[in-house]
This record gives structure tokens, sequence and C-alpha cells, in this order.
């Protein structure tokens, strides 16, 4: 690579990716095995494994680990500008994760999955500030546990479709008391509710509404909405973003747009 800001770099990675997927009755397996070569960091192996078991037509039973590996961008090494600091001295972030969970096919065709999670990382790459008025310098946070809990209920309602999700996390960091940037700013309760019209009446249309709350920035509701009538190739729609107009951060200093609306014609060929 060459680039004025992050200069001129070079790196080599070799992978080698082996997967196999069995199946026998009711039950279902894939194992996985990845191994890099790189010539900074060396070599590392990462496993994973699901199996999948459907005891009866409408449950099926699931469980999940993997090891994963991620080095550091050139980016997170190199860049600089007044606000942003690199760190040529970052280490890859290496974690495991597990899962287990099961779906369920109820009655009148509504769906319910729940899925438990958890997810052990070590130098995990983030970047970090002491202050609001320091710049952000790119660090490995030294350990990170996320567990937590995923559910979600969908089915039809004549002729539209809905689905209601709710994530739990709960993120246990080592972080020395540094402001995060990206990666330790996630909800820890995230409420999701979607209404979709396939085309009905040459009518179509969606609504979608998220809730979420982060401890380190302030929660908030955000709701987008789609709605459309079809003239044979031409579609008339008009759709908005974030239209409760709310104030929010996803990145801490930086706020995000306010409401958005806008509607025209699209043309199928």
């Amino acid at each position: 690579m060459e680039s004025s800001n992050l200069g001129d770099r070079k790196a080599f990675r070799n992978s080698v990716f082996l997967q196999h997927r069995g199946e026998t009755g009711g039950l279902s397996a894939n194992l996985g095995l990845r191994m890099d070569d790189q010539n900074r960091w060396g070599t590392e192996v990462s496993p994973s494994a699901s199996v999948a078991f459907t005891p009866v037509a409408d449950l099926t039973l699931r469980v999940a680990g993997a090891r994963g590996i991620r080095p550091p961008s050139f980016t997170e090494r190199y860049y600089r500008d007044p606000r942003n600091t690199g760190n040529p001295d970052l280490q890859p972030e290496q974690s495991w994760g597990y899962e287990a969970g099961f779906d369920l096919r109820c009655p009148r065709n509504i769906r319910l999955s729940v899925t438990g999670f958890r997810a052990d990382a070590e130098d995990l790459i983030d970047w970090t500030r002491s202050a609001g008025d320091q710049p952000w310098v790119a660090m490995n946070i030294s350990k990170t546990v996320s567990q937590g809990v995923e559910t979600s209920l969908a089915g039809p309602v004549g002729p539209l479709r809905w689905q209601l999700s709710y994530c739990y996390l709960d993120l246990d960091v080592d972080s020395n008391g540094l402001e995060s940037k990206y990666a330790l700013n996630a909800p820890q309760h995230d409420t999701r509710l979607g209404l979709t019209l396939p085309e009905w009446n040459l009518f179509s249309g969606s609504m979608h509404v998220r809730y979420r709350d982060v401890p380190t920035l302030d929660s908030y509701s955000w709701v987008s909405a789609r709605m459309a009538r079809r003239f044979g190739r031409l579609t008339a729609f008009v759709q908005g973003q974030n239209l409760l107009d709310e104030d929010y951060e996803e990145i801490p200093g930086v706020p995000t747009s306010g409401r958005y609306t806008e509607a025209g014609v699209e043309m199928r060929w």
C-alpha cells in the first residue's frame, strides 16, 4: 500500500480454510478449521463447530462455538490526524464465542427464536481516550467478556408480517476508565419492532421502530417508514428515517443526522 497518510506498507498473509458438513436424521453438524500465517504475527489456528438437532418437526435445538482472530488494520496502526492517532504496536484481537438456543414454530405460523451467547475477547482493538478533549488513540483492551440473550418472535397478521426482537447484553470490560469510540458502546437493551406489507392491491410498505439503551451514551428511539404504490413498471414512494427527530450519538461527540424524508419514483426495466 502507498498512502500519503499511512505511508508505504506491506503485509503478507496466507490462509487455509476447511469445512465439513454432515447430516443424519434430525441431526446436522458443521465443523471448520482455519489457519492464518502472517508475516508479522506468525501462525494462528481457529476452529469452529455448530450442531443442530430437530427432535420434532417444529423444534430445532442448536449450539455453536468458534475462535476468532483479527489483526489490526493499517489505519488502526498508522493513521494520524489531529483527532486520531494510530498505534503501530497493536496486537491482533482474539476471541472465543459460544451460543446455544432453539427455534420453535408455533400455531398460526408464528416463529419463536431464543439464543443465549457469550464471547471472551483478549486484546480487543478500539479507539480510546482518557477525556473528551484528548485525541482518540488505537489500543488493545486487555480483556472483554460479553454475554446475553437474544429473542425474536415473528408471524403474519392478514397481509402484514411483523417481527419483534429483543437483545440483552452484559458487557464486562477491563478498560482502565478509558472512553471507547466503537467497541464498548454496545446497547444493554436493544428492542426492535418491524411491520412489513408485501405488495397488496399494488401498495407496499414497512415501518421499523427501535429502542436502544447504551450505558455509555444516551438511550434513544428510532423510527423509519416507507410507503409505495406501483404503476406498471413505475413505483412511487415516500420514506423517512429518524421520524421522531431524535438527538443521539453512536460515537461519543459525533451527533447523528436528524429527521430525513424523501419521495421519488423508481422504474423497473
